[in-house]
Parts: C-alpha cells; sequence; structure tokens
C-alpha cells in the first residue's frame, strides 16, 4: 500500500511536466485539398462544394462538384487535382461514371506526350534547365503559401465529346489544429486559390451542413446567402471569396476557465505561495518563542530549502488545473518549457533562506530583550 501511495505520488509530481513540456508546432495539419487545375482545352463554368462535418468535428465529407466545358473531343486530361492527407483518397466521377485516379510519376517530362503539354501555362522554361521546366502555381491554406510540384498531383484520361460536362469529386477530409497558449481551435481548409488560373470564373457556390456537427462555427466567407451556421448555409459567388476557405470550430469554455486564464497560472501560484509564506512565517515565530537560546531555527532551515521548491512548482500546477477547466477537448497544453522555470529554484533559495534568517534573527533578539 505505501509502494502504490509513493507511485501516485510521483505521478502527481510529473504531470505538470508530462502535459506543459511542449515545444511542437502550434500548427497540426489536417487533410487539405483545392480546387483543381486545368489544361489548355478545358474551362470550368461552376463549381459547387458541400461540406458537411461529423458529429465531433473532426473530419468532413466533401463533395464537390466542376461544371466543365470542354473545348476538344477525344483522350484528354481534363483536370489536375491537389489534395494532402485524406481518407481513403478520393473518388471522382465524370457525367455520373467512376473515373479510376492516378498519380503523376516521380520522373516525368513536362514537354513530352499530350497530358503534360495541355498544362504547360503552368511552366516557365529556365536557359540552364533546357526543357525541364519548373511548375508554377501555388497554394494558399491560412497558415502559408507552398509551391505545389508536378508529383503531387493526380489525375484521370478519359474519352469525351465537345461540350458540357459534371466532373464530382468525393473525399472525407480530417481537420486541421491551431493550437494558441490555451485553446484549441480546429478547421476544415480548402484552398480556392487555384482558380486565379482559370481563363474565367463562372461562380461558386458554397452548401455548410452543420446538422450533425452542431458547433459553434465560424468561416471567412462572410454573412450567408440563405439558412444560417446553426444549420445549413448557403452562399453564392460570382468572383473569387477568398484565396481558401476556412470552417472553424472556435472553442467554448465555462466562466470559470475564462476566469482563471485571465487571472493566469502566474498570479494563482503567487497567491498561494503567499499563505505558504505567512504560515511559514506563523511556524518560524512558534519554534523560536520556544527556543530562544537556540543558535539556528530548523524550522527556518526545512522552510527555505522546501517552501520555494513547491512555490515553483505551484506555478507548474496551476497551468494543468486551467487546462482540466478548460476541457480535453479545447485545451492546448501548449505551454511551452514552463518546467526550465526551476533554473531559478537555487537563487530562490537563498535569497529566501537569507530573509528568514535575518527575520528569524531579529526576532530571537527581541525576545531576548523582552525576557531580560
Amino acid at each position: 500500500m505505501a509502494k502504490f501511495r509513493k507511485n501516485i505520488l510521483l505521478l502527481l509530481l510529473l504531470i505538470p511536466f508530462a502535459t506543459d513540456a511542449n515545444m511542437a508546432s502550434p500548427v497540426l495539419e489536417g487533410s487539405f485539398s483545392s480546387s483543381p487545375f486545368i489544361g489548355n482545352y478545358v474551362d470550368i463554368t461552376y463549381e459547387k462544394i458541400h461540406i458537411i462535418p461529423d458529429r465531433g468535428f473532426k473530419t468532413a465529407k466533401f463533395v464537390v462538384e466542376y461544371y466543365i466545358e470542354a473545348k476538344k473531343s477525344g483522350l484528354q486530361i481534363p483536370l489536375l487535382f491537389y489534395a494532402a492527407g485524406l481518407r481513403n483518397g478520393f473518388e471522382v466521377k465524370i457525367d455520373g461514371k467512376n473515373v479510376a485516379l492516378q498519380q503523376v510519376p516521380q520522373n516525368y517530362n513536362p514537354h513530352g506526350g499530350v497530358p503534360y503539354y495541355e498544362f504547360m501555362q503552368f511552366y516557365q522554361r529556365k536557359p540552364w534547365q533546357n526543357y525541364d521546366g519548373v511548375f508554377e502555381a501555388e497554394l494558399e491554406d491560412g497558415e502559408f503559401n507552398t509551391n505545389v510540384l508536378f508529383n503531387e498531383l493526380q489525375f484521370f484520361y478519359v474519352d469525351i465529346p465537345k461540350g458540357s460536362h459534371i466532373i464530382e469529386v468525393n473525399y472525407t477530409a480530417d481537420h486541421w489544429i491551431v493550437r494558441d497558449h490555451w485553446l484549441n481551435t480546429y478547421s476544415f481548409r480548402y484552398a480556392l486559390s487555384p482558380a486565379k488560373y482559370w481563363r474565367s470564373y463562372g461562380g461558386l457556390e458554397v452548401t455548410l451542413d452543420n446538422t450533425a456537427a452542431h458547433k459553434a462555427i465560424t468561416t471567412n466567407l462572410g454573412v450567408p446567402e440563405s439558412g444560417n451556421l446553426k444549420t445549413t448555409a448557403v452562399w453564392k459567388f460570382d468572383t473569387l471569396p477568398a484565396a481558401y476557405i476556412i470552417i472553424e470550430d472556435k472553442p467554448k469554455i465555462s466562466v470559470v476557465a475564462e476566469s482563471l486564464i485571465t487571472i493566469g497560472p502566474g498570479l494563482m501560484a503567487f497567491a498561494l505561495s503567499v499563505i505558504l509564506v505567512t504560515l511559514h512565517i506563523i511556524f518560524i515565530k512558534k519554534y523560536r518563542r520556544r527556543h530562544i537560546s537556540k543558535k539556528y531555527s530548523t524550522v527556518v532551515i526545512a522552510g527555505s530549502v522546501i517552501l520555494p521548491f513547491i512555490c515553483l512548482y505551484l506555478y507548474l500546477v496551476m497551468y494543468s488545473v486551467i487546462d482540466y477547466f478548460i476541457g480535453e477537448a479545447y485545451a492546448s497544453h501548449y505551454h511551452g518549457y514552463i518546467f526550465l522555470i526551476f533554473i531559478f529554484y537555487p537563487f530562490l533559495v537563498v535569497i529566501y533562506w537569507l530573509v528568514m534568517w535575518l527575520l528569524d534573527w531579529l526576532l530571537k533578539k527581541r525576545l531576548k530583550l523582552v525576557n531580560k
């Protein structure tokens, strides 16, 4: 039983170190997809995006329809898709029929063959590279801009007649997590930036179905044209509204958690430390009254070693206390290497001991005068 209690005590001591020593990236990337890149012989006349987050806001189903106009008949690659971190890939249909996606190979000749030739507008010829041009396209996800490599894209061959067609894409995306000092914000992202490379922009319709998740969602798309964010919202645009769509689940925390965040772990630890120091001073006085003639006070010595450690440890514990009241779902545990505060322990021990020693010395001197 004693061993069990010792293990529990050790675990409690280590919890703040385990949960707060975190300096990883504040952004945990989820799935990232985008509007497609188009070839020379295709125009996208309209884009519909239907986003359905799940109950826990951990994944979202995307159903995207591209209304295209093919300028020629025959076997061709109408679109190039970029999608990273999707669950089980994604399904593509053209005019209601499934088509098989292929990954652009690692070793390719951008100028060799009709499929690549159709996307030559994305290449810049550089003299020292002869004809091995670099794919020049950029995606924006809200955190950074990234240049797309051609072999990161996926495509499909299809034999279609000239005229209008509908390409439908279905996939499930994982959420992103952005951690600040205290809270996690969850989001789904879809880059619209490839549309700036389209020859024309016919329009965009975005539908967000929040009935399953029922979260306090915000977006960067402005006020919906119809519906509302609590259930289903619809936006329609004639021009590109933003470089990317972001749908966020803003944290909802209790009044207690908000108050503790406002107070902060430093002030909380300081208030408790003041109480402990006050108690220590009371015990120093009691000990000295009983042992006026003793040269050293064991209460001063013991307290000067133990109390600075407890006060510093309280600072760590307060982070865990605030995280607890925030709740596991939204607590980021992203506090940095706060345990490094213990580098001040030796200095704090010396300073605190000198102050308590002086207090004890003055008390001893006064008691001797009173007893004469």
